[in-house]
């Protein structure tokens, strides 16, 4: 079999598990539930609990700084969110049929990813102002142990945040390389599910702390709950898909690849790339070109 056609394969057998399509719709959910939550009506809770707790720098900090804006860029990132569901929905209805190419869902995989990995890192410069002003609110609002326990859970939220699409976008280049050679590649993929689930933590955590000590925010935490159970698949598909893939190591197209040449009777080389062949290859195993006989 074509080396590069059984990698697909091994890769499909995976991408048509359920887990994926739960893993879809886990990652939409949070954005529905937007509708029923205006970010801006937090922004609004925020200052009046403020102006009515504090009344001093805090709130006279609230007043002059318009953080409307810093949280509708989370907007943007619903948008790439819609597109990263589309493509593990691709990902699992094309494993599961008798197509064979996965170029469609793996080469949008790959563009949602960089764009969002951009984009996420302009946002979170934002994001670092919104945290700060949160953490302000937590610290004159709440009795200084609910502000240890708070605070510095939100902060850590940041860099985890980047590491996550960080590891999204080097999953995507896994899946692409692996189809290109006859490497079965999982850089990334154990990042992506360990990062996936340290968020899940951190949001079920910011949730349960807000819902107990102010009511207000319950919008928040059921908002924060279903991005918590995007994560927990997220991570699922991460630690899964490298598991999966290292048991695909010792698969006859690597072992073809790793053959020292001096173990062939005959010595031959691609004229091309100039790796070594053996007889039996009709291609070469790691740039396909056509071997003549």
């Amino acid at each position: 079999m074509n080396p590069y056609q059984q990698n697909i394969d091994i890769i499909k057998g995976f991408f048509k598990r359920k887990l994926i399509l739960f893993f879809s719709i886990s990652i939409i959910l949070p954005i529905f539930s937007i509708i029923f939550i205006n970010l801006n009506d937090i922004v609004y809770i925020f200052n009046h609990s403020i102006e009515v707790n504090d009344g001093g720098i805090l709130s006279s900090f609230t007043k002059s700084t318009d953080l409307s804006g810093s949280f509708s860029l989370i907007y943007i990132l619903f948008v790439f969110q819609i597109l990263l569901a589309v493509v593990f929905l691709l990902f699992f209805v094309k494993s599961g049929s008798e197509d064979s190419s996965l170029k469609a869902p793996i080469g949008i995989f790959r563009v949602v990813s960089i764009i969002e990995l951009i984009i996420t890192a302009i946002i979170l410069i934002g994001m670092v102002f919104a945290v700060l002003f949160s953490s302000l609110y937590i610290m004159a609002t709440f009795p200084i142990m609910i502000s240890i326990l708070t605070v510095p859970f939100m902060f850590a939220a940041i860099p985890v945040m980047m590491l996550l699409v960080v590891s999204q976008a080097l999953f995507a280049d896994s899946i692409k390389d692996s189809v290109n050679t006859i490497y079965l590649k999982r850089k990334g993929t154990k990042l992506y599910g360990v990062t996936n689930c340290i968020m899940a933590v951190l949001c079920v955590y910011t949730a349960v702390m807000l819902a107990v000590f102010n009511s207000s925010l319950i919008p928040v935490t059921i908002f924060l709950g279903l991005i918590a159970v995007k994560f927990i698949f997220g991570s699922l598909v991460g630690l899964k898909y490298a598991k999966y893939i290292e048991g695909f190591s010792d698969s006859p197209t690597v072992k073809a690849e790793d053959k020292p040449a001096e173990e062939s009777p005959n010595i031959i080389v691609c004229k091309k790339c100039g790796k070594p062949l053996t007889p039996d290859d009709y291609f070469c195993n790691h740039c396909g070109t056509p071997v003549e006989k």
